[in-house]
Protein backbone atom coordinates (compact mmCIF):
# COMPACT_ATOMS: atom_id res chain seq x y z
CA UNK A 1 0.00 0.00 0.00
CA UNK A 2 1.05 3.44 -1.27
CA UNK A 3 1.25 6.16 1.79
CA UNK A 4 1.85 8.98 -0.39
CA UNK A 5 -1.54 8.97 -1.24
CA UNK A 6 -2.93 9.54 2.00
CA UNK A 7 -4.69 12.61 3.07
CA UNK A 8 -3.15 13.65 6.28
CA UNK A 9 -6.19 12.28 8.87
CA UNK A 10 -5.48 9.18 6.74
CA UNK A 11 -2.36 8.93 7.49
CA UNK A 12 -2.76 10.07 11.10
CA UNK A 13 -5.26 6.78 11.40
CA UNK A 14 -2.85 4.66 9.93
CA UNK A 15 -0.03 5.25 12.14
CA UNK A 16 -2.93 4.81 15.40
CA UNK A 17 -3.61 1.55 13.78
CA UNK A 18 0.14 0.81 13.56
CA UNK A 19 0.35 1.66 17.51
CA UNK A 20 -2.56 -0.35 18.39
CA UNK A 21 -1.23 -3.02 16.22
CA UNK A 22 2.27 -2.81 18.06
CA UNK A 23 0.29 -2.61 21.91
CA UNK A 24 -1.48 -5.69 20.69
CA UNK A 25 1.87 -7.89 19.75
CA UNK A 26 2.95 -6.54 23.30
CA UNK A 27 -0.20 -8.02 25.06
CA UNK A 28 -0.43 -11.32 23.04
CA UNK A 29 3.37 -11.58 24.52
CA UNK A 30 3.03 -11.20 27.64
CA UNK A 31 0.08 -13.83 27.69
CA UNK A 32 2.03 -16.21 26.09
CA UNK A 33 4.84 -15.72 28.71
CA UNK A 34 2.26 -15.88 31.72
CA UNK A 35 1.10 -19.65 29.80
CA UNK A 36 4.45 -21.15 30.44
CA UNK A 37 4.08 -20.74 33.53
CA UNK A 38 1.21 -22.05 33.86
CA UNK A 39 2.18 -25.17 34.10
CA UNK A 40 2.36 -25.06 37.88
CA UNK A 41 -0.52 -27.30 39.34
CA UNK A 42 -2.35 -26.57 41.92
CA UNK A 43 -2.27 -29.15 45.14
CA UNK A 44 -5.39 -31.59 44.15
CA UNK A 45 -4.24 -31.44 40.48
CA UNK A 46 -0.94 -32.82 41.60
CA UNK A 47 -2.03 -34.89 43.87
CA UNK A 48 -3.82 -36.46 41.14
CA UNK A 49 -1.01 -36.33 39.06
CA UNK A 50 1.59 -37.55 40.97
CA UNK A 51 -1.21 -40.48 42.19
CA UNK A 52 -1.27 -41.29 38.20
CA UNK A 53 3.01 -41.57 38.01
CA UNK A 54 3.20 -43.77 40.98
CA UNK A 55 0.46 -45.89 39.62
CA UNK A 56 2.44 -46.07 36.32
CA UNK A 57 5.87 -46.82 38.35
CA UNK A 58 4.17 -49.42 40.46
CA UNK A 59 2.75 -51.19 37.30
CA UNK A 60 5.97 -51.11 34.49
CA UNK A 61 8.55 -50.64 37.18
CA UNK A 62 10.30 -47.19 37.88
CA UNK A 63 11.58 -45.04 40.34
CA UNK A 64 10.15 -41.42 40.65
CA UNK A 65 11.37 -38.88 43.62
CA UNK A 66 9.82 -36.20 45.10
CA UNK A 67 11.09 -32.73 45.80
CA UNK A 68 9.05 -30.51 48.28
CA UNK A 69 10.49 -26.74 48.86
CA UNK A 70 9.36 -24.40 51.77
CA UNK A 71 9.83 -21.39 52.14
CA UNK A 72 9.27 -20.51 55.38
CA UNK A 73 7.91 -16.58 56.59
CA UNK A 74 7.22 -15.98 53.17
CA UNK A 75 3.67 -15.48 54.06
CA UNK A 76 4.19 -13.82 57.26
CA UNK A 77 6.47 -11.48 55.69
CA UNK A 78 3.74 -10.32 53.19
CA UNK A 79 2.43 -7.32 54.88
CA UNK A 80 6.03 -5.99 55.48
CA UNK A 81 7.25 -7.11 51.42
CA UNK A 82 4.19 -5.33 50.12
CA UNK A 83 1.88 -7.47 47.60
CA UNK A 84 3.41 -6.45 44.50
CA UNK A 85 6.93 -7.69 46.10
CA UNK A 86 4.99 -10.82 47.30
CA UNK A 87 3.61 -11.71 44.07
CA UNK A 88 6.81 -11.05 42.05
CA UNK A 89 8.47 -13.25 44.23
CA UNK A 90 5.94 -15.99 43.96
CA UNK A 91 6.13 -15.64 40.17
CA UNK A 92 9.81 -15.85 40.66
CA UNK A 93 10.02 -18.73 42.20
CA UNK A 94 7.43 -20.35 39.80
CA UNK A 95 9.74 -19.53 36.56
CA UNK A 96 12.68 -20.86 38.77
CA UNK A 97 11.61 -24.34 39.69
CA UNK A 98 9.73 -24.73 36.11
CA UNK A 99 13.05 -23.78 34.23
CA UNK A 100 15.02 -25.86 36.34
CA UNK A 101 13.34 -29.70 35.58
CA UNK A 102 12.29 -31.10 32.94
CA UNK A 103 9.36 -30.85 30.51
CA UNK A 104 8.30 -34.25 32.26
CA UNK A 105 8.60 -33.48 35.56
CA UNK A 106 5.77 -32.23 37.98
CA UNK A 107 5.43 -29.15 39.20
CA UNK A 108 2.98 -28.23 42.10
CA UNK A 109 2.05 -25.20 44.39
CA UNK A 110 1.61 -27.30 47.85
CA UNK A 111 0.50 -24.82 50.05
CA UNK A 112 1.00 -21.02 50.39
CA UNK A 113 4.68 -21.15 51.56
CA UNK A 114 5.20 -24.64 49.60
CA UNK A 115 5.63 -25.86 46.05
CA UNK A 116 6.48 -29.43 45.28
CA UNK A 117 8.43 -31.39 41.96
CA UNK A 118 7.68 -34.62 41.12
CA UNK A 119 10.80 -35.76 39.05
CA UNK A 120 9.57 -38.60 36.80
CA UNK A 121 12.06 -41.42 36.72
CA UNK A 122 14.50 -39.90 39.02
CA UNK A 123 16.63 -41.88 41.73
CA UNK A 124 17.23 -40.39 44.74
CA UNK A 125 20.88 -39.59 44.67
CA UNK A 126 20.04 -37.28 41.56
CA UNK A 127 17.07 -36.09 43.16
CA UNK A 128 18.92 -34.73 45.84
CA UNK A 129 21.21 -33.01 43.33
CA UNK A 130 18.41 -31.11 41.76
CA UNK A 131 17.26 -30.40 44.35
CA UNK A 132 20.59 -28.36 45.82
CA UNK A 133 20.57 -27.23 42.58
CA UNK A 134 17.05 -25.41 42.63
CA UNK A 135 17.40 -24.19 46.09
CA UNK A 136 21.09 -22.64 44.64
CA UNK A 137 19.22 -21.25 41.81
CA UNK A 138 16.09 -19.94 44.15
CA UNK A 139 18.47 -18.29 46.56
CA UNK A 140 20.39 -16.58 44.16
CA UNK A 141 16.83 -15.23 42.26
CA UNK A 142 14.98 -14.48 45.34
CA UNK A 143 18.15 -12.34 47.70
CA UNK A 144 17.76 -9.13 45.27
CA UNK A 145 13.64 -9.29 46.22
CA UNK A 146 13.97 -9.57 49.42
CA UNK A 147 16.83 -6.64 49.87
CA UNK A 148 16.85 -7.52 53.01
CA UNK A 149 13.48 -6.34 53.98
CA UNK A 150 12.17 -9.99 55.47
CA UNK A 151 14.26 -13.32 55.98
CA UNK A 152 12.59 -16.64 54.65
CA UNK A 153 14.19 -19.91 54.98
CA UNK A 154 14.65 -22.08 52.72
CA UNK A 155 14.17 -25.37 52.88
CA UNK A 156 13.52 -28.69 51.07
CA UNK A 157 12.72 -32.57 51.26
CA UNK A 158 13.53 -35.10 48.98
CA UNK A 159 12.18 -38.67 49.24
CA UNK A 160 10.89 -41.75 46.92
CA UNK A 161 7.04 -42.15 46.50
CA UNK A 162 7.06 -46.15 46.13
CA UNK A 163 3.34 -46.29 46.86
CA UNK A 164 -0.22 -44.65 46.43
CA UNK A 165 -0.51 -44.79 49.98
CA UNK A 166 2.90 -42.68 50.64
CA UNK A 167 1.30 -39.88 48.53
CA UNK A 168 -1.05 -38.25 50.64
CA UNK A 169 1.40 -38.20 53.54
CA UNK A 170 4.70 -36.36 51.80
CA UNK A 171 2.60 -34.23 49.36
Amino acid sequence: MKLDNLSPEQLQQWQKLLFENQVLREKVQALEAAASTSTILTRPEFVREIARMVAHDERYGGTSSLVVLSFDGLLEHKPKLGTATYDRIIQTIAECVVSGVRACDIVGRTGSNDFAVMLTRCKLPDAEKKAESLVGHLKEKLNPLLDGKAAIALTYMVSILNSRDAIKKDA
